[in-house]
């Protein structure tokens, strides 16, 4: 019987792992880390002072953050990165957006500050 439950018990593993992840992007020369938790549907950029909800996520991409229709937000922004390539792209503003581009590779997950309440 605890055959079985370990072996049951690795199989679920790599799964939940691959919910949790930072994202290592090269934007040019500079390096931005994301930390991403599919589960919670929850990421934040480089120190993590903000965790923000993110947006949609299929096989294809990620949406980590959408701020574009959100006119009470100070700046609009979009990021999405396509899940095969590791392409991200980042808009900013509404108007005419700014854009730019990163490569990506995942990392192991390096966890979301503790709450303090």
């Amino acid at each position: 019987m605890k055959t079985v439950i370990l072996f049951v018990g690795l199989l679920s593993a790599p799964a939940v792992a691959a919910d949790q992840f930072d994202l290592v992007c090269m934007f040019g020369k500079t390096e931005v880390r994301y930390r991403v938790d599919l589960a919670r549907g929850e990421a934040c950029q480089s120190v993590c002072d903000r965790v923000w909800k993110m947006g949609a996520v299929t096989s294809g991409e990620i949406v980590l953050l959408d701020t574009m229709h959100d006119y009470q937000t100070e700046v609009a922004q979009k990021i999405v990165v396509n899940r095969t390539s590791g392409i991200l792209q980042h808009w900013i503003g509404r108007v005419r957006p700014f854009t730019e581009a990163a490569t990506c590779r995942s990392d192991p997950f390096s966890g979301f500050p503790a709450a303090k309440f």
